[in-house]
């Protein structure tokens, strides 16, 4: 279902970066299945570039990690995915707008590094920055 409404919205189709065929299946059928990655959240090319919703991007690797987090955000892209409609014209859209807002929702900011070369040089340049800013 999935691949049929993508192949009908060609503005999507610039999301797959892979289509193959896998000889395995994983249920009792005559069709071997069509595996196909889709890239969801990236830009694509010839898009502009999204608007920044506030501070640091989402860290992906605190979700891999933390399986409470996993399900957690499991939960909730399945109920927010239940209430689409998979024969809307713009379920792909709708789809992908579901898995930002939940993964916004649920997944924590990356924490901003501090360098360590900033960090070597603190003392000094700490002073200097709050003088810069207060003038």
């Amino acid at each position: 279902m999935f691949i049929d409404t993508c192949c009908t919205q060609m503005e999507h189709m610039k999301r797959f970066t892979d289509v193959y065929v896998e000889e395995k299946t994983l249920v009792p059928s005559d069709h071997y299945p069509i595996i196909a990655e889709v890239k969801i959240l990236g830009r694509t090319k010839g898009q502009g570039r999204a608007k920044k919703k506030g501070g640091a991007p989402t860290d992906w690797e605190a979700l891999c990690k933390n399986p409470v987090m996993k399900k957690a955000w499991n939960t909730a892209l399945e109920t927010e995915l239940a209430g689409i409609d998979p024969l809307a014209n713009d379920v792909i859209s709708t789809g992908l707008d579901a898995v930002a807002k939940v993964s916004f929702e649920h997944i924590p900011r990356k924490k901003r590094t501090t360098k360590a070369w900033f960090a070597a040089a603190s003392l000094t340049l700490l002073p200097l920055l709050k003088t810069r800013d207060y003038a």
